[in-house]
């Protein structure tokens, strides 16, 4: 194919084609000399256009990659949940539908499909020993499944209500599980899988903590309030606050001392010391319904995925924002570290799960990234 290149010329345009020589604007029947010129601006504006795109894809093709990469999870539901295995492998994605996948975080491809519960699973936890995946149902029921053989090890039964939180002691010999209907149970993972402790509590639950040391229990209730409960025996919880909406996320900071917790629409992330017994900090600037809040691996960094579309995260210690980041169209609803803490993952409405490096996305929108 023989290329076509146009230049201004003192006759008018040159245009040039291949080797074939050079062409006048004069030689083109019917063109006056105004068109003339006016076509010669336009080429010398394409070529400027042209030149400015090669420099952008030239300075992008240099610059560090922040997503690593971004796969569509099929259906129609919005991607609610995602969760980072403890040997940084593999990824699970929950979506509204009830329906679960498991990712390779290596390559982005699709590993399996989660075997479901009779009415759509509602939660999802890795074990500390990366040897099973828990599930929780709207069935009130909990499956462990081998993660090697995909195959259901065992099954447990709760009262009543949907399983809307799970998660493990760091240990891995106690699971806790949260119900709609504000009922805390503590399994043993040994056999029989008996509950050690049951709490019903007044208000349904979203999201469940378990402290590092495995001593505490922290619960987002549906009426607002953020609770600190005894794990080694049951009793009254203590309440560190409560929001004006319900409440949705709970999480611990690595070294246990720090909570952080979002609500509903509340607009603001709040941090306690939990040694002291007292609010710590409020983040402010996050987007109504905040959906999930997490702590990198070193503890410095909350992270939080918005109704805006936006992740966005702020210094443990200072309370300062540092980054804004597009997260897709639509909002995010769910955000996650990987162990080492070079990799975050992020879904939600738009069903696209994706991989970004951290420590680029920091590094190139920290600090200079607008407040929102």
């Amino acid at each position: 194919m023989q290329r076509l290149g146009f230049r201004p010329a003192d006759d008018g345009l040159e245009c040039r084609r291949g080797s074939a020589g050079r062409i006048t604007s004069r030689e083109v029947v019917g063109v006056t000399l105004p068109t003339r010129l006016a076509l010669s601006s336009l080429m010398a504006g394409v070529a400027l256009i042209v030149a400015y795109l090669e420099m952008v894809a030239e300075k992008d093709a240099s610059a560090p990659r922040t997503q690593i990469w971004s796969s569509q999870v099929e259906g129609v539901g919005a991607v609610e949940l995602v969760r980072c295995s403890p040997d940084g492998a593999t990824l699970a994605s929950l979506d509204s539908n009830g329906h679960a996948i498991l990712w390779e975080i290596a390559t982005g491809r699709r590993r399996e499909t989660q075997p479901g519960h009779l009415e759509g699973i509602q939660s999802l936890a890795f074990s500390p020993d990366r040897r099973t995946l828990a599930t929780g149902g709207a069935d009130a029921t909990i499956r462990l499944w081998d993660l090697e053989s995909a195959e259901l090890r065992s099954e447990l039964r709760a009262p009543t209500g949907s399983i809307r939180a799970l998660a493990f002691s760091a240990d891995g010999r106690m699971l806790a599980s949260a119900s709609a209907t504000g009922t805390l149970i503590l399994w043993a993972m040994r056999a029989g899988y008996p509950q050690l402790t049951r709490i019903e509590t007044a208000a349904g639950i979203s999201s469940v903590a378990v402290a590092p040391d495995g001593s505490r229990l922290a619960t987002a209730q549906t009426d607002g309030h953020v609770k600190i409960w005894d794990a080694t025996s049951p009793g009254p919880a203590s309440i560190l606050g409560r929001f004006s909406h319900a409440a949705r996320t709970v999480a611990f900071s690595p070294n246990g001392r720090i909570l952080a917790a979002s609500a509903i629409y509340d607009r603001v992330i709040r941090l306690w010391d939990l040694p002291l017994g007292r609010e710590r900090a409020r983040l402010c600037g996050p987007p109504p319904d905040a959906s999930d809040v997490t702590f990198s691996p070193d503890g410095q960094i909350v992270a939080c995925a918005g109704g805006d579309g936006s992740l966005r995260f702020w210094d443990v210690d200072t309370g300062r924002d540092r980054a804004v980041v597009d997260g897709g169209s639509g909002r995010v609803r769910a955000v996650a570290f990987a162990p080492d803490g070079r990799l975050l993952a992020s879904a939600g409405n738009d069903r696209f799960l994706r991989l970004w490096d951290y420590t680029q996305l920091l590094s190139r929108n920290g600090d200079s990234s607008p407040s929102r």
